[in-house]
């Protein structure tokens, strides 16, 4: 006979279980998504293409593999709370292009490195951190310590929010860049749409 007392440890036990179960799929999922990250930029890097063949590939990326949305929100700071419908789609526009500029620039450094999956860390049910190390072939530069910052919710797929290289986060960066221009512009949101758009042309 189960007694009141034994059934409500049962569903403890169990539902500690199925939480478990939930987080080490995410956790997987999260080192997954990571390593398959790398290999297809590596792949991207190592191939002969255009250089708009390249941009798309890498968009593709950012689409797949990044909460992009999040990411443009985040790095608008403040601002974008009081920013328009426009305003908000021209800056995730710009923004976008500023990415896919930067990183085309790093692809001959990209071909060449080595990642490493060092461990993992669950912050909440929506939050993983995936703790790895990058090295470059035939350099002698030490280790790079990198982690990525891995948004889980239930029903969608992982998605990248942040990387932070030796515990420098590069969407904070982003967001402390953008606040000193819209400082310059007394709050100006458009201001900082054209001075990211004025940097992507130069």
């Amino acid at each position: 006979m189960i007694t009141k007392f034994k059934l409500i440890f049962i569903t403890i036990i169990l539902a500690f279980n199925v939480s478990n179960v939930g987080a080490s799929t995410q956790v997987e999922a999260s080192v997954a998504l990571i390593d398959n990250l790398i290999a297809e930029t590596k792949e991207i890097a190592s191939i002969d293409i255009s250089s708009q063949v390249r941009k798309k590939r890498v968009n593709e990326i950012i689409e797949n593999y990044f909460d992009y949305d999040l990411i443009a929100r985040f790095t608008a700071g403040q601002a974008w709370r009081t920013a328009s419908p426009e305003e908000r789609k021209a800056y995730k526009t710009v923004f976008r292009q500023s990415l896919l500029s930067a990183v085309e620039m790093q692809f001959s450094y990209l071909a060449n490195i080595d990642y490493k999956t060092l461990n993992t860390e669950v912050k909440g049910d929506k939050l993983i951190i995936v703790n790895g190390i990058i090295s470059t072939q035939g350099s002698q530069t030490d280790n790079i310590g990198i982690a990525w910052r891995i948004r889980t919710k239930s029903n969608t797929p992982p998605r990248i929010i942040d990387i932070e290289v030796e515990n420098i986060s590069m969407l904070l960066v982003q967001q402390q860049e953008n606040n000193a221009i819209l400082r310059r512009n007394k709050g100006n949101f458009q201001e900082l749409i054209n001075a990211i758009e004025s940097q992507n042309h130069q």
